[in-house]
């Protein structure tokens, strides 16, 4: 939920850049202070809007086919936000990709200057945040709300009103320069239908002080084909299915980058949940998978090598006991 007093509040530090032409150009930084987590998912009122999972996009293509929690929790509504779809290898992706590629290698002001040129289409504010919970500085990429989205929540209770969504839909970036684990990233592509994963996977990045974060900023049945019925691969609004997105750009450029800079592979943590249905009934309270197209786990999950570097062989228990599959 977002008050009219926190709608005021946007903090900018203005940076001017010179040329050697004598050209003064100015780009914005907004400079926020508080808890990411409350941001995230709770209450805020040192940032421009708090409750950042509540925004994200929502539609329903097919009604019961996701589940999406409790009704109380956050009841999907068509028409609250969008999902704007781009074209593969057209110049929006590759703006961002350079946008990326600045932002890994700290080149802030770069980065605040590419924000600022394409504020009117993108709708994205750099961030610099301080969380003064964890004593940590993040910076941010951040789409601004548009505050002609309603989401009443089904119910006549102005109370439980969301103002605000995203005109995009293209998620949110969250960079970690000083990370203790820089070839880690935790990524959330389905926020609203595992709609416990955003908070377990903040928690996960900052508990291991991770290089970076992202969230999807639509749900995955807000834009899909319309070619017969719906079903999940039908999707253009989800990350996991659509590579054309901004969300798989960032994964590709931090891959890259991280493939030529590490000494072994990154670590990519693509955090889900369970539904509430028989399907899922009986599964263990973690699963851990390495793609549904992987045909053997690799590290970390499994070691196949002498060294035993693997989840198997760091715990005491057994994840899985013998002749189980």
């Amino acid at each position: 939920m977002i008050s009219k007093q926190i709608l005021l509040k946007k903090y900018f530090q203005l940076i001017a850049i010179f040329f050697a032409s004598g050209t003064v150009v100015f780009s914005q930084i907004v400079d926020e202070s508080g808890s990411l987590k409350e941001f995230l998912g709770g209450t805020s009122n040192s940032t421009a809007y708090d409750n950042y999972v509540s925004h994200i996009s929502e539609g329903i293509a097919d009604p019961g086919y996701n589940d999406y929690g409790p009704t109380w929790l956050d009841p999907q509504t068509n028409g609250f936000g969008d999902f704007r779809i781009l074209p593969g290898n057209g110049p929006t992706l590759n703006y961002w990709r350079e946008i990326f590629q600045k932002m890994i290698v700290q080149d802030t002001i770069a980065v605040a200057q590419m924000i600022a040129d394409s504020s009117e289409s993108f709708h994205y504010d750099f961030v610099r945040f301080q969380d003064t919970t964890v004593n940590q500085t993040y910076w941010m990429l951040r789409e601004r709300l548009d505050y002609s989205y309603l989401d009443t929540n089904l119910t006549s209770d102005p109370s439980d009103d969301v103002i605000g969504s995203f005109r995009n839909g293209w998620g949110l970036y969250i960079f970690n320069p000083a990370a203790t684990r820089n070839f880690v990233v935790v990524e959330v592509p389905h926020p609203t239908d595992d709609f416990i994963a955003p908070y377990n996977a903040l928690e996960l990045f900052q508990e291991i002080d991770a290089w970076a974060f992202m969230i999807s900023g639509a749900g995955r049945e807000v834009r899909w084909t319309g070619v017969g019925d719906y079903v999940n691969n039908s999707s253009l609004a989800d990350p996991a299915r659509n590579s054309n997105t901004v969300f798989e750009m960032f994964h590709e450029v931090l891959c890259d980058s991280l493939l030529t800079s590490q000494p072994h592979a990154p670590l990519i943590l693509h955090v889900h949940s369970f539904d509430n249905n028989a399907d899922h009934a009986n599964y263990k309270s973690i699963v851990l998978s390495g793609g549904w197209d992987a045909g053997y786990a690799n590290k970390p999950i499994r070691d196949v090598t002498g060294s035993h570097l693997d989840f198997v062989n760091f715990t005491t228990e057994y994840p899985i006991y013998a002749g189980e599959f």
